[in-house]
């Protein structure tokens, strides 16, 4: 009988193996990575889980660098999201990796490729502020947001496309022409004036990228790409080293795939003041009381330009399912109204002498009339924008209807406003939705954000630019890094069964593997379920099934024969 346990032990070690094939458990019962496949999880990859596969060896900071210079070679003369390459971006990695070798892998960005908005000074490279395709006075040193990035082990990979001078905020065409296209369809416009770095972070060209807001020119981009940004207080970020548009309005800020890590940028760019990261909260939308500003997000009968014909039908369909979403996430959704807004925001536009503070002070009195924590709105209302002669047909792009809500409370209040996906156009081009807080409420937007995209992820990869690597499986990075842990075990079982000792407890490292544990997980940190897939519970439901049968048909047979023993001896006296 002990044979047979044995046998099937060894079917239940051995099962698992077959199925992944990414991963091979070698003779000496060491794991080997499919690279490939690895390199095909980077896709859509988010902060965290590349800065776990790091620490686990699995990539090092200069293979990481590549990948990203190989997806802006393959695809960035069709959408033209940058003025300036890095030619340092391989040496930074290097030393990063001199750095991890020698055991001082610190920081909470350690390899990440970020890109930068051209009117944000790196050191050694110029800043255009899109006014010309070439400077010969380089930055004599970074801008201190860049900074805290590389005090966190970011590497720089580039400076991105934008509209001249920041001052056009319907598309993202520097002075020497050099026009960046929508990440979803290239005759659509990608926003303005922080466009590229919106494109080429919705397009993988990078982890995150930086830009800076005016009115619109963080939020309107980042909607139209598909990704998440935050217009902090006005003041919350230092913007020593941004060239200023506007010094009562300009404010730096983030572009990312997620909101997650759009909380881990904010951590870094307020100079590790906050934890913003540690306290998202998942479950922050339960009985919480929200409020559509009726203004900007339904029509206005006898409005020059928001009446029913002029909004776009699939915009208001994507918002009321997100209103509904909402809802489903457990938030308390209201309408509330204020009628006199759009005059409040045409004085506070054209009157020198009007306090901002006045439209900001009759913003707080509406959401306590409502008892509201927030407001939502679509961040535009207009069809997305073409940008090709294709399309516009003698057209100019200014004849197109404009209607962006991003414009309208933050940058002229001083509040934060986040933007996050909530829908995809047919044109091809994202939707998204405002988030709209009193001052000092980025954890508030960024909890209602985790919440609601934790449950209805609109986020969308584009299929413009398509992975350039692909593994026998089609797994993200963070159910990669899951199968390696898993693969880490089984290799480590078979040890112990090869020298006859009990397999030890589930641990993340082997003596042939050398892993460094990524940061301990803060008590509290909200962090995304690690469900299983059917697929691989079947995988190990299957083999337990066959290993618990056989143990008891094995003992069921053992306890017949020496029945049928002690029977036959009976027989015989």
């Amino acid at each position: 009988m002990r044979k047979v346990i044995t046998l099937l032990l060894c079917l239940l070690l051995l099962l698992p193996r077959s199925f992944a094939a990414d991963f091979e458990i070698t003779d000496d019962d060491t794991v080997e990575v499919n690279k490939e496949a690895l390199l095909a999880a980077l896709y859509e990859a988010d902060i965290s889980s590349i800065r776990e596969a790091i620490d686990l060896g699995l990539i090092t900071c200069v293979e990481l660098t590549e990948y990203y210079l190989e997806r802006i070679e393959a695809y960035n003369d069709t959408f033209q999201c940058f003025i300036t390459l890095c030619d340092n971006a391989l040496q930074v990695a290097e030393e990063r990796d001199a750095e991890l070798a020698s055991g001082k892998a610190e920081g909470k960005l350690f390899g990440i490729p970020i890109v930068v908005k051209d009117n944000i000074d790196y050191e050694g490279y110029p800043t255009t502020n899109g006014l010309w395709s070439y400077n010969n006075y380089p930055a004599s040193r970074s801008a201190t947001i860049v900074q805290y990035l590389l005090d966190e082990g970011a590497v720089i990979l580039g400076k991105t496309n934008m509209s001249a001078a920041a001052q056009d905020a319907l598309c993202s065409i520097n002075a020497s022409g050099l026009q960046t296209f929508n990440a979803y369809n290239q005759n659509l416009s990608s926003g303005g004036s922080s466009g590229g770095s919106a494109s080429a972070v919705s397009l993988n060209f990078a982890v995150v990228g930086l830009g800076t807001d005016t009115n619109s020119s963080l939020r309107y981009p980042s909607a139209l790409n598909g990704c998440v940004t935050l217009r902090t207080t006005f003041g919350l970020l230092d913007r020593d080293g941004c060239t200023i548009l506007n010094y009562s309005r300009d404010t730096p800020g983030a572009i990312t795939r997620s909101v997650m890590d759009q909380a881990i940028m904010l951590d870094v760019m307020s100079g590790g003041t906050y934890a913003y990261a540690e306290n998202l909260d998942a479950n922050a939308l339960s009985e919480m009381r929200i409020g559509v500003l009726s203004e900007l997000a339904y029509p206005i009968d006898g409005s020059y330009n928001r009446k029913d014909s002029d909004l776009d039908d699939e915009i208001q369909a994507a918002f009321h399912n997100a209103v509904e979403e909402l809802i489903d996430c457990g938030a308390e959704v209201v309408v509330v109204s204020m009628p006199e807004i759009f005059t409040e925001i045409a004085s506070a536009n054209s009157d020198y002498n009007y306090s901002r503070e006045r439209l900001y002070d009759k913003m707080e009195a509406l959401m306590e009339e409502y008892s509201v924590k927030a407001l939502i709105f679509p961040t535009y209302l207009h069809s997305p924008h073409y940008v090709t002669y294709e399309y516009l047909q003698g057209k100019s792009i200014f004849d197109q209807p404009y209607i962006c809500n991003c414009a309208t409370l933050s940058p002229l209040t001083g509040a934060p406003e986040l933007t996050l996906p909530i829908g995809q156009h047919t044109r091809g081009a994202a939707i998204g939705m405002e988030i709209f807080s009193l001052k000092n409420q980025e954890q508030l937007l960024l909890n209602i954000a985790y919440s609601y995209s934790e449950r209805y992820d609109h986020r969308q990869a584009p299929d413009t630019a398509p992975s350039l690597h692909h593994g026998d499986q089609e797994l993200t990075l963070e159910e990669f890094l899951e199968q390696y842990r898993r693969s880490l075990v089984e290799a480590e079982a078979l040890k112990y069964e090869e020298v006859n000792t009990e397999p030890p407890t589930q641990t993340q490292t082997t003596p042939e593997v050398t892993v460094t544990e990524p940061p301990e997980e803060v008590e509290g940190q909200a962090s995304k379920s690690k469900d299983y897939k059917l697929s691989e519970i079947i995988w190990y439901l299957v083999p337990m099934i066959l290993l618990i049968s056989g143990c008891a048909a094995a003992f069921i047979i053992s306890s017949l024969k020496e029945r049928a023993r002690a029977l036959g001896h009976n027989d015989d006296s």
